[in-house]
């Protein structure tokens, strides 16, 4: 049985607790745990060392075991292969082009990219373990060969970022990461709904990205707080997520990684989950603790803007329904729709700061409400149409000036495009088409945004932002 598109978690949290001991964020304990003893130095494969990996997720996490978590072990060109298979597997799919033809009409990736080589490449660097729901059990590198990969979990102390202490804590932490996925797979029922949702060709799914994010920000904040020692007071974890994002351009000089010098897209939906997740959950715990954090698998977050914005989860804040009118003008030239779907705050954020404004890209999300692009193809030509709802009029103003900002970046993508403006709605066009300012004026005037009443989480009051 193939079990691999069915894996829920691998080590990209890895990167972020490497940047986090290597760039210095606060004492690391290697071994630390509840209770404050300290664990002598020792292989991670040892009895002992697993079980008190095993124990400190449980206690951390405040969640029992209802039976084992089963630890397997792999050699690495085992799981080198079987992702290699996965991405062969991936390459005959018919998504797997489109998501390309998304990213490309995006400008996400440049012309001429190799999706399926590079994303062979980032999986096998970042793969050293890993939760499979199917066998309730967590699969790990038996003996990370550092020579061949640039995984800080896999590198040896002779890389020269991480002495040996620090490479133990790192490997110690990713096995309660895992537990505490082997945790919430039993106590919580979650995993089960995510085996075909987080499949790779979904991962441009805002609504999917958000459930991501509370699912590997627990157990990277579990982990995060038992390298920094369970000792400390919890504030010290709050926005910890956005400073280790802050110290990726350290992280650069420190190794040389796929995932730090590929695309910025792929870095922002693969670091989002543990990052932003992580401060998502920080946030919750801090202002009502676990029992709060385990409800929210029953109501789980529903886009990336809950999750950057706690405040607006618990207050029930719906996405807009954003629906393109008749595009009934643009099929009788003979375009199809290639594709639709909905960015988010966080595509919305990457988008701007891949190519129009870095700096302002961050506020010019911010007011985002809802969205709907469409890219539609004729032939070898395509076209995009991009609504985006924002909460307010304020809102709409930022996007504007950030995204008119990057008219003066060299290479700024798209080199031309139609903005239209209605209200609290911006209507983008790019692409192919004689006269993009008509066509967006017109399919801006239809452009049907619904709101929602506020749907909070039936456990909680409403926090603070």
């Amino acid at each position: 049985m193939n079990e691999y598109p069915a894996l829920v978690t691998n080590s990209f949290g890895l990167f972020v607790l490497a940047t986090l001991i290597v760039s210095g964020c606060g004492p690391v304990h290697a071994g630390k745990r509840p209770g404050g003893r300290r664990e002598s130095p020792r292989a991670p494969a040892q009895d002992g060392v697993i079980q008190g990996c095993r124990q400190a997720a449980a206690e951390i996490r405040h969640l029992s075991y209802t039976g084992p978590v089963h630890l397997e072990f792999r050699e690495q060109e085992q799981l080198e292969t079987a992702v290699g298979n996965h991405v062969e597997r991936l390459a005959a799919i018919p998504g797997w082009d489109i998501l390309e033809a998304v990213l490309l009409e995006f400008g996400l990736i440049p012309n001429g990219f190799d999706l399926r080589t590079f994303w062979k490449s980032l999986q096998s660097e970042q793969m050293a373990g890993y939760f499979s729901p199917r066998r309730n059990a967590i699969v790990v590198i038996e003996k990370p060969d550092p020579s061949r990969s640039s995984n800080p979990g896999t590198l040896a102390p002779e890389a020269g970022h991480l002495d040996q202490t620090d490479l133990d804590a790192l490997r110690k932490a990713m096995l309660v990461h895992e537990f505490v996925h082997g945790l919430q797979f039993q106590n919580l029922g979650a995993l089960n709904d995510f085996r075909r949702e987080l499949a790779d060709t979904a991962f441009l799914d805002d609504a999917l990205m958000a459930r991501k994010a509370l699912l590997e920000g627990d157990a990277t904040f579990v982990a995060t707080q038992y390298l920094l020692g369970v000792d400390q007071d919890l504030s010290c974890l709050l926005g910890v997520g956005k400073r280790i994002a802050e110290m990726q351009a350290e992280a650069r000089s420190c190794w040389n990684s796929v995932l730090v010098s590929g695309p910025l897209v792929f870095r922002d939906r693969f670091l989002f989950p543990y990052l932003d997740g992580m401060d998502f959950v920080a946030r919750l715990l801090r202002e009502h603790g676990w029992d709060l954090v385990n409800a929210a698998y029953q109501w789980p977050p529903v886009s990336t803007e809950q999750i950057l914005h706690p405040s607006r989860y618990l207050e029930g804040d719906l996405p807009m329904s954003v629906t393109m009118g008749d595009l009934s003008c643009l099929r009788d030239l003979g375009y199809r729709v290639l594709s639709s779907g909905r960015w988010g705050e966080l595509g919305v954020r990457t988008i701007v700061a891949n190519a129009r404004c870095r700096e302002c890209a961050g506020v010019a999300a911010a007011g985002w409400g809802g969205d709907r692009f469409v890219v539609l193809e004729n032939g070898t030509e395509r076209l995009v149409v991009w609504g985006i709802a924002w909460d307010s009029a304020a809102g709409a103003d930022e996007f504007t000036r950030a995204w008119r900002a990057g008219d003066a970046v060299p290479n700024a993508f798209p080199p031309a495009y139609s903005l239209a403006r209605e209200g609290n709605l911006t209507l983008l066009v790019w692409g192919t088409y004689p006269d993009l300012d008509n066509l967006s004026t017109t399919l801006c005037d239809g452009v049907e945004v619904k709101t929602f009443p506020p749907s909070p989480p039936p456990f909680v009051p409403s926090m603070p932002e």
